[in-house]
Protein backbone atom coordinates (compact mmCIF):
# COMPACT_ATOMS: atom_id res chain seq x y z
CA UNK A 1 0.00 0.00 0.00
CA UNK A 2 1.16 3.54 -0.71
CA UNK A 3 1.58 5.96 2.22
CA UNK A 4 2.26 9.65 2.50
CA UNK A 5 4.34 10.73 5.50
CA UNK A 6 5.87 13.90 6.94
CA UNK A 7 9.55 13.49 7.79
CA UNK A 8 11.89 15.73 9.79
CA UNK A 9 15.43 15.86 8.42
CA UNK A 10 18.55 16.33 10.60
CA UNK A 11 18.80 20.00 9.60
CA UNK A 12 15.33 20.62 11.03
CA UNK A 13 13.48 21.00 7.73
CA UNK A 14 10.27 19.06 7.20
CA UNK A 15 8.78 17.63 4.01
CA UNK A 16 6.02 15.31 2.83
CA UNK A 17 7.18 12.11 1.09
CA UNK A 18 5.46 9.03 -0.34
CA UNK A 19 6.53 5.38 -0.16
CA UNK A 20 5.21 1.82 -0.51
CA UNK A 21 4.86 -0.29 2.67
CA UNK A 22 2.84 -3.22 3.96
CA UNK A 23 1.64 -1.16 6.95
CA UNK A 24 2.13 2.22 8.55
CA UNK A 25 4.11 0.63 11.40
CA UNK A 26 6.50 -1.03 8.96
CA UNK A 27 7.01 2.31 7.18
CA UNK A 28 7.71 4.15 10.46
CA UNK A 29 10.25 1.53 11.55
CA UNK A 30 11.98 1.69 8.17
CA UNK A 31 12.24 5.50 8.10
CA UNK A 32 13.29 5.70 11.77
CA UNK A 33 16.05 3.14 11.17
CA UNK A 34 17.53 5.48 8.54
CA UNK A 35 17.96 8.23 11.16
CA UNK A 36 14.96 10.34 10.23
CA UNK A 37 11.90 11.22 12.27
CA UNK A 38 8.35 10.58 11.05
CA UNK A 39 5.61 12.74 12.58
CA UNK A 40 2.60 11.87 10.42
CA UNK A 41 1.60 8.92 8.21
CA UNK A 42 -1.49 8.80 5.97
CA UNK A 43 -2.61 6.17 3.47
CA UNK A 44 -2.85 7.46 -0.11
CA UNK A 45 -6.42 7.19 -1.45
CA UNK A 46 -8.10 8.46 -4.60
CA UNK A 47 -9.62 11.31 -2.62
CA UNK A 48 -6.24 12.33 -1.22
CA UNK A 49 -4.76 12.26 -4.74
CA UNK A 50 -7.53 14.56 -5.97
CA UNK A 51 -6.98 16.89 -3.04
CA UNK A 52 -3.26 16.95 -3.74
CA UNK A 53 -3.91 17.83 -7.37
CA UNK A 54 -6.06 20.88 -6.54
CA UNK A 55 -4.42 24.32 -6.86
CA UNK A 56 -3.05 25.55 -3.55
CA UNK A 57 -2.98 29.12 -2.28
CA UNK A 58 0.19 29.88 -0.29
CA UNK A 59 -0.66 30.47 3.37
CA UNK A 60 1.80 31.99 5.79
CA UNK A 61 2.11 31.26 9.50
CA UNK A 62 -0.81 32.36 11.64
CA UNK A 63 -0.17 35.02 14.24
CA UNK A 64 -1.34 32.67 17.00
CA UNK A 65 1.33 30.11 15.95
CA UNK A 66 4.01 32.81 16.05
CA UNK A 67 2.84 33.94 19.51
CA UNK A 68 3.05 30.35 20.75
CA UNK A 69 6.60 30.12 19.39
CA UNK A 70 7.53 33.25 21.36
CA UNK A 71 6.07 31.58 24.47
CA UNK A 72 7.87 28.24 23.94
CA UNK A 73 11.35 29.39 22.96
CA UNK A 74 12.27 31.00 26.34
CA UNK A 75 11.22 27.80 28.12
CA UNK A 76 13.77 25.86 26.08
CA UNK A 77 16.43 28.52 26.65
CA UNK A 78 15.83 28.56 30.42
CA UNK A 79 16.27 24.75 30.42
CA UNK A 80 19.91 25.33 29.47
CA UNK A 81 19.75 24.63 25.75
CA UNK A 82 21.87 26.78 23.43
CA UNK A 83 19.91 28.92 20.98
CA UNK A 84 20.44 26.63 17.99
CA UNK A 85 19.22 23.54 19.85
CA UNK A 86 16.30 25.49 21.30
CA UNK A 87 15.32 26.53 17.78
CA UNK A 88 15.68 22.91 16.65
CA UNK A 89 13.30 21.79 19.40
CA UNK A 90 10.89 24.57 18.49
CA UNK A 91 10.89 23.46 14.84
CA UNK A 92 9.77 19.97 15.90
CA UNK A 93 7.15 21.37 18.27
CA UNK A 94 5.28 23.84 16.04
CA UNK A 95 2.23 22.56 14.18
CA UNK A 96 2.45 24.97 11.25
CA UNK A 97 4.64 23.69 8.36
CA UNK A 98 5.04 27.29 7.10
CA UNK A 99 6.35 28.44 10.48
CA UNK A 100 8.61 25.37 10.72
CA UNK A 101 10.24 26.36 7.42
CA UNK A 102 10.76 29.92 8.64
CA UNK A 103 12.27 28.71 11.93
CA UNK A 104 14.57 26.33 10.05
CA UNK A 105 15.85 29.29 8.02
CA UNK A 106 16.36 31.31 11.23
CA UNK A 107 18.26 28.43 12.84
CA UNK A 108 20.50 28.07 9.78
CA UNK A 109 21.36 31.79 9.93
CA UNK A 110 22.09 31.56 13.67
CA UNK A 111 24.35 28.54 13.08
CA UNK A 112 26.17 30.60 10.44
CA UNK A 113 27.05 33.16 13.12
CA UNK A 114 24.30 35.76 12.68
CA UNK A 115 22.54 37.18 15.77
CA UNK A 116 18.92 36.15 16.27
CA UNK A 117 17.45 39.54 15.39
CA UNK A 118 19.41 39.58 12.13
CA UNK A 119 18.07 36.13 11.22
CA UNK A 120 14.54 37.30 12.05
CA UNK A 121 14.90 40.36 9.81
CA UNK A 122 14.89 38.09 6.76
CA UNK A 123 11.31 37.16 7.72
CA UNK A 124 10.02 40.54 8.89
CA UNK A 125 6.56 39.80 7.48
CA UNK A 126 6.28 36.87 9.92
CA UNK A 127 7.87 38.29 13.07
CA UNK A 128 7.25 42.04 12.66
CA UNK A 129 9.51 45.04 13.33
CA UNK A 130 8.36 45.31 16.93
CA UNK A 131 9.54 41.80 17.88
CA UNK A 132 12.76 42.11 15.88
CA UNK A 133 13.80 45.36 17.57
CA UNK A 134 12.86 44.00 21.00
CA UNK A 135 15.04 40.92 20.43
CA UNK A 136 17.84 43.17 19.19
CA UNK A 137 17.75 45.23 22.39
CA UNK A 138 17.49 42.09 24.55
CA UNK A 139 20.55 40.52 22.88
CA UNK A 140 22.54 43.63 23.75
CA UNK A 141 21.39 43.45 27.36
CA UNK A 142 21.55 39.66 27.74
CA UNK A 143 17.83 39.31 28.55
CA UNK A 144 16.57 37.31 25.58
CA UNK A 145 14.24 34.99 27.50
CA UNK A 146 12.56 37.87 29.31
CA UNK A 147 12.14 39.79 26.05
CA UNK A 148 10.61 36.78 24.29
CA UNK A 149 8.06 36.36 27.09
CA UNK A 150 7.22 40.05 26.88
CA UNK A 151 6.73 39.75 23.11
CA UNK A 152 4.48 36.72 23.68
CA UNK A 153 2.39 38.73 26.18
CA UNK A 154 2.09 41.55 23.67
CA UNK A 155 1.10 39.26 20.78
CA UNK A 156 -1.46 37.42 22.91
CA UNK A 157 -3.06 40.68 24.04
CA UNK A 158 -3.30 41.90 20.44
CA UNK A 159 -4.91 38.58 19.46
CA UNK A 160 -7.35 38.97 22.36
CA UNK A 161 -8.30 42.45 21.12
CA UNK A 162 -8.97 41.15 17.62
CA UNK A 163 -10.89 38.15 18.91
CA UNK A 164 -13.21 40.23 21.09
CA UNK A 165 -14.02 42.59 18.24
CA UNK A 166 -14.62 39.68 15.84
CA UNK A 167 -16.91 37.89 18.31
CA UNK A 168 -18.87 41.09 18.88
CA UNK A 169 -19.59 41.37 15.15
CA UNK A 170 -20.60 37.73 14.56
CA UNK A 171 -24.30 38.06 15.47
CA UNK A 172 -25.07 41.20 13.40
CA UNK A 173 -23.17 39.73 10.45
CA UNK A 174 -25.14 36.46 10.56
CA UNK A 175 -28.48 38.27 10.79
CA UNK A 176 -27.64 40.59 7.91
CA UNK A 177 -26.32 37.73 5.75
CA UNK A 178 -29.47 35.68 6.37
CA UNK A 179 -31.69 38.63 5.42
CA UNK A 180 -29.75 39.29 2.22
CA UNK A 181 -29.90 35.59 1.31
CA UNK A 182 -33.66 35.49 1.95
CA UNK A 183 -34.28 38.53 -0.23
CA UNK A 184 -32.03 37.15 -2.96
CA UNK A 185 -33.87 33.80 -3.07
CA UNK A 186 -37.31 35.42 -3.20
CA UNK A 187 -36.29 38.07 -5.73
CA UNK A 188 -34.34 35.73 -8.01
CA UNK A 189 -36.55 32.62 -7.85
CA UNK A 190 -40.11 33.28 -6.64
CA UNK A 191 -41.01 36.75 -7.90
CA UNK A 192 -39.89 36.31 -11.54
CA UNK A 193 -42.15 33.27 -11.89
CA UNK A 194 -45.12 35.00 -10.30
CA UNK A 195 -44.73 38.16 -12.38
CA UNK A 196 -44.43 36.10 -15.58
CA UNK A 197 -47.68 34.32 -14.73
CA UNK A 198 -49.73 37.46 -14.13
CA UNK A 199 -48.13 39.22 -17.12
CA UNK A 200 -49.17 36.31 -19.33
CA UNK A 201 -52.73 36.76 -18.02
CA UNK A 202 -52.72 40.40 -19.11
CA UNK A 203 -52.93 41.85 -15.57
CA UNK A 204 -50.87 44.80 -14.35
CA UNK A 205 -47.99 43.72 -12.15
CA UNK A 206 -47.64 45.58 -8.79
CA UNK A 207 -44.93 48.27 -8.79
CA UNK A 208 -43.01 46.71 -5.89
CA UNK A 209 -42.91 43.34 -7.64
CA UNK A 210 -41.75 45.01 -10.86
CA UNK A 211 -38.97 46.78 -8.97
CA UNK A 212 -37.77 43.63 -7.21
CA UNK A 213 -38.01 41.55 -10.37
CA UNK A 214 -36.04 44.14 -12.35
CA UNK A 215 -33.45 44.29 -9.61
CA UNK A 216 -33.18 40.50 -9.59
CA UNK A 217 -32.68 40.42 -13.37
CA UNK A 218 -30.02 43.10 -13.12
CA UNK A 219 -28.26 41.09 -10.43
CA UNK A 220 -28.42 37.94 -12.56
CA UNK A 221 -26.94 39.80 -15.53
CA UNK A 222 -24.18 41.25 -13.32
CA UNK A 223 -23.26 37.97 -11.60
CA UNK A 224 -20.98 36.68 -14.43
CA UNK A 225 -19.01 39.94 -14.37
CA UNK A 226 -18.74 40.20 -10.56
CA UNK A 227 -15.85 37.73 -9.96
CA UNK A 228 -13.42 39.28 -12.47
CA UNK A 229 -14.36 42.81 -11.40
CA UNK A 230 -13.86 41.97 -7.72
CA UNK A 231 -10.64 40.07 -8.50
CA UNK A 232 -9.28 43.20 -10.17
CA UNK A 233 -10.74 45.81 -7.80
CA UNK A 234 -9.95 44.29 -4.41
CA UNK A 235 -6.15 44.07 -4.90
CA UNK A 236 -6.17 47.63 -6.21
CA UNK A 237 -8.14 48.85 -3.20
CA UNK A 238 -5.83 46.92 -0.87
CA UNK A 239 -2.75 48.46 -2.45
CA UNK A 240 -4.32 51.91 -2.33
CA UNK A 241 -5.22 51.46 1.36
CA UNK A 242 -1.53 50.78 2.09
CA UNK A 243 -0.35 53.98 0.44
CA UNK A 244 0.06 57.10 2.63
CA UNK A 245 -2.95 58.76 1.01
CA UNK A 246 -5.07 55.63 1.40
CA UNK A 247 -4.09 55.11 5.02
CA UNK A 248 -4.93 58.72 5.85
CA UNK A 249 -8.29 58.42 4.08
CA UNK A 250 -9.24 55.17 5.84
CA UNK A 251 -8.02 56.29 9.28
CA UNK A 252 -9.63 59.70 8.90
CA UNK A 253 -12.96 58.08 8.07
CA UNK A 254 -12.74 55.68 11.02
CA UNK A 255 -11.76 58.39 13.49
CA UNK A 256 -14.68 60.62 12.45
CA UNK A 257 -17.31 57.89 12.78
CA UNK A 258 -19.53 58.08 15.88
CA UNK A 259 -18.68 55.54 18.60
CA UNK A 260 -16.52 53.52 16.16
CA UNK A 261 -14.03 56.39 16.08
CA UNK A 262 -13.72 56.32 19.87
CA UNK A 263 -13.10 52.56 19.79
CA UNK A 264 -10.44 52.87 17.07
CA UNK A 265 -8.73 55.72 18.94
CA UNK A 266 -8.57 53.90 22.28
CA UNK A 267 -7.36 50.63 20.78
CA UNK A 268 -4.67 52.45 18.78
CA UNK A 269 -3.50 54.29 21.91
CA UNK A 270 -3.53 51.01 23.87
CA UNK A 271 -1.40 49.25 21.25
CA UNK A 272 1.10 52.11 21.10
CA UNK A 273 1.44 52.32 24.89
CA UNK A 274 1.76 48.55 25.21
CA UNK A 275 4.45 48.43 22.53
CA UNK A 276 6.37 51.38 24.00
CA UNK A 277 6.23 49.95 27.52
CA UNK A 278 7.39 46.55 26.28
CA UNK A 279 10.32 48.06 24.38
CA UNK A 280 11.40 50.24 27.30
CA UNK A 281 11.29 47.23 29.61
CA UNK A 282 13.53 45.35 27.16
CA UNK A 283 16.18 48.08 27.23
CA UNK A 284 15.27 50.08 24.10
CA UNK A 285 15.77 53.87 24.30
CA UNK A 286 12.76 56.17 24.45
CA UNK A 287 13.23 57.62 20.95
CA UNK A 288 13.71 54.21 19.35
CA UNK A 289 10.72 52.90 21.32
CA UNK A 290 8.53 55.71 19.97
CA UNK A 291 9.74 55.09 16.42
CA UNK A 292 8.65 51.43 16.71
CA UNK A 293 5.56 51.90 18.88
CA UNK A 294 3.95 54.35 16.44
CA UNK A 295 3.63 51.82 13.58
CA UNK A 296 2.62 49.13 16.10
CA UNK A 297 -0.53 51.16 16.87
CA UNK A 298 -1.96 50.29 13.46
CA UNK A 299 -3.11 53.90 12.95
CA UNK A 300 -1.34 56.41 10.72
CA UNK A 301 -2.76 59.22 12.88
CA UNK A 302 -1.10 57.84 16.02
CA UNK A 303 2.06 56.95 14.09
CA UNK A 304 2.40 60.53 12.82
CA UNK A 305 1.76 61.95 16.29
CA UNK A 306 4.42 59.62 17.74
CA UNK A 307 6.90 60.87 15.13
CA UNK A 308 6.18 64.48 16.14
CA UNK A 309 6.68 63.55 19.81
CA UNK A 310 10.01 61.95 18.93
CA UNK A 311 11.09 65.19 17.19
CA UNK A 312 10.13 67.26 20.24
CA UNK A 313 12.09 64.96 22.54
CA UNK A 314 15.12 65.29 20.27
CA UNK A 315 14.77 69.06 20.63
CA UNK A 316 14.99 68.78 24.43
CA UNK A 317 11.32 68.66 25.47
CA UNK A 318 10.21 66.25 28.18
CA UNK A 319 8.13 63.28 27.04
CA UNK A 320 5.08 64.26 29.11
CA UNK A 321 5.11 67.79 27.65
CA UNK A 322 5.54 66.45 24.11
CA UNK A 323 2.58 64.10 24.58
CA UNK A 324 0.45 66.88 26.08
CA UNK A 325 1.04 68.92 22.90
CA UNK A 326 -0.75 66.14 20.96
CA UNK A 327 -4.01 66.41 22.90
CA UNK A 328 -6.00 66.10 19.67
CA UNK A 329 -4.74 62.51 19.36
CA UNK A 330 -3.90 61.30 22.87
CA UNK A 331 -6.09 61.60 25.98
CA UNK A 332 -4.87 64.00 28.72
CA UNK A 333 -4.54 61.05 31.12
CA UNK A 334 -1.64 59.68 29.04
CA UNK A 335 0.47 62.81 29.60
CA UNK A 336 -0.33 62.65 33.33
CA UNK A 337 0.64 58.96 33.56
CA UNK A 338 3.89 59.64 31.68
CA UNK A 339 4.72 62.54 34.01
CA UNK A 340 4.25 60.23 37.01
CA UNK A 341 6.44 57.59 35.33
CA UNK A 342 9.18 60.14 34.63
CA UNK A 343 9.22 61.22 38.28
CA UNK A 344 9.13 57.69 39.71
CA UNK A 345 11.44 56.07 37.14
CA UNK A 346 8.76 53.55 36.18
CA UNK A 347 7.81 54.89 32.76
CA UNK A 348 7.40 51.41 31.24
CA UNK A 349 4.97 50.38 34.00
CA UNK A 350 2.92 53.57 33.55
CA UNK A 351 2.68 53.03 29.80
CA UNK A 352 1.59 49.42 30.30
CA UNK A 353 -0.99 50.58 32.85
CA UNK A 354 -2.25 53.21 30.39
CA UNK A 355 -2.64 50.48 27.76
CA UNK A 356 -4.84 48.52 30.18
CA UNK A 357 -6.95 51.63 30.89
CA UNK A 358 -7.45 52.32 27.18
CA UNK A 359 -8.41 48.69 26.56
CA UNK A 360 -10.91 48.71 29.42
CA UNK A 361 -12.44 51.92 28.06
CA UNK A 362 -12.67 50.46 24.56
CA UNK A 363 -14.74 47.34 25.35
CA UNK A 364 -17.86 49.17 26.66
CA UNK A 365 -17.68 51.29 23.50
CA UNK A 366 -17.44 48.12 21.42
CA UNK A 367 -20.58 46.82 23.14
CA UNK A 368 -22.23 50.19 22.49
CA UNK A 369 -21.24 50.10 18.82
CA UNK A 370 -22.60 46.56 18.46
CA UNK A 371 -25.73 47.72 20.28
CA UNK A 372 -26.14 50.37 17.58
CA UNK A 373 -25.47 47.93 14.77
CA UNK A 374 -28.08 45.41 15.89
CA UNK A 375 -31.09 47.83 15.66
CA UNK A 376 -29.84 49.04 12.28
CA UNK A 377 -29.61 45.45 11.07
CA UNK A 378 -33.10 44.71 12.40
CA UNK A 379 -34.51 47.81 10.65
CA UNK A 380 -32.79 46.80 7.41
CA UNK A 381 -34.14 43.27 7.72
CA UNK A 382 -37.60 44.69 8.39
CA UNK A 383 -37.41 46.82 5.24
CA UNK A 384 -36.35 43.79 3.21
CA UNK A 385 -39.17 41.64 4.62
CA UNK A 386 -41.70 44.42 4.03
CA UNK A 387 -40.64 44.79 0.40
CA UNK A 388 -40.90 41.06 -0.15
CA UNK A 389 -44.27 40.88 1.62
CA UNK A 390 -45.74 43.75 -0.39
CA UNK A 391 -44.43 42.30 -3.63
CA UNK A 392 -45.72 38.77 -2.95
CA UNK A 393 -49.06 39.98 -1.52
CA UNK A 394 -49.65 42.32 -4.44
CA UNK A 395 -48.79 39.60 -6.92
CA UNK A 396 -51.06 37.04 -5.24
CA UNK A 397 -53.89 39.58 -5.11
CA UNK A 398 -53.61 40.19 -8.84
CA UNK A 399 -53.59 36.45 -9.47
CA UNK A 400 -56.78 36.03 -7.40
CA UNK A 401 -58.40 38.73 -9.49
CA UNK A 402 -57.52 36.79 -12.61
CA UNK A 403 -58.96 33.57 -11.14
CA UNK A 404 -62.24 35.34 -10.25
Amino acid sequence: MRYRYRVIYPDGTAAWETAEATSSLELINRITASGLRVVDVRPVTRLSLLLEARPRIPVGPRRSDVARAYRTLPVLLDAGLPLTRALDGLIHEVASPALARVLASVRADVEAGHPLHRAMERHEAVFGRFAIQTVRAAERGGRLSEALRTIADYEERILTMRGRITRALIYPSIVLAAAVLEMAVVSLVLLPRLTDLISAAGVRTPAVAVFLAAASRAVLRAVPFAPPVLAAALPMLRRWARTPAGRWAVDGLLWRMPVVGQVVRRIAVARMCLAAGTLLRSGVGIREALALAGPASGSVVVETAAARIEQRITGGMRLSEAVRAEEAVFPPLLATMIAVGEQSGALDAMLTHMAEISENEAWPLVDQAVGLIEPLVIVLVGIMVALIAFAVWGTLTQMLEVIR
